[in-house]
């Protein structure tokens, strides 16, 4: 195990995050000024939770294999 691995997905993690937290916001206020039905922000909002824990389960389990060597 290098240094280099663990940078890789500290950063990584850190650039999906911006990048989901960026979409969200861009998407919402595009969604919101359209014409079309209307639905609660915070189902958007937890929408976008349940996908962020989708990829902290993807992450912890590809760190776990970086870390064990499986």
């Amino acid at each position: 195990m290098a240094i280099k691995e663990i940078f890789s997905i500290k950063y990584g993690a850190l650039a999906m995050l911006v990048l989901q937290n960026t979409f969200l916001v861009v998407f919402m206020r595009y969604s919101r000024t359209t014409d079309g039905p209307m639905y609660a922000s915070s189902t958007a909002v937890a929408t976008m939770e349940v996908w962020k824990l989708i990829f902290n389960f993807i992450g912890f389990s590809y760190s776990r294999k970086a870390f064990v060597g499986i």
